[in-house]
């Protein structure tokens, strides 16, 4: 279970470090530097302008936060570690 932010910046009904607990086998993994839309594509041009214009533009902000590529690699990264230690059994 990956929860995007560090956990001490993840709001309490967000933290999943309890469900992963509870979940036989699961294991769970913040990833820093990261909030809930980065794990949204980057916004292209045109869509920085049209979510600004609708005054959304904190979907489109990494403002404080690392590249969304890189935290896509991060979270592709732990889904394939864990892939690959729940198929060996």
């Amino acid at each position: 279970i990956v929860n995007l932010g560090a956990p001490e910046t993840i709001p309490a009904a967000m933290r999943a470090d309890g469900l992963a607990e509870q979940i036989a086998g699961a294991e769970f993994r913040a990833i820093d530097g990261a909030a809930h839309f980065s794990a949204l594509p980057k916004c292209s041009a045109l869509g920085v302008v049209m979510i600004g214009l609708a005054g959304d533009d904190h979907i489109c902000s990494d403002r404080d936060l690392r590249p969304r590529e890189d935290v896509h690699l991060d979270v592709l990264d732990a889904i394939d570690g864990f892939l690959g230690r729940a198929s060996q059994g």
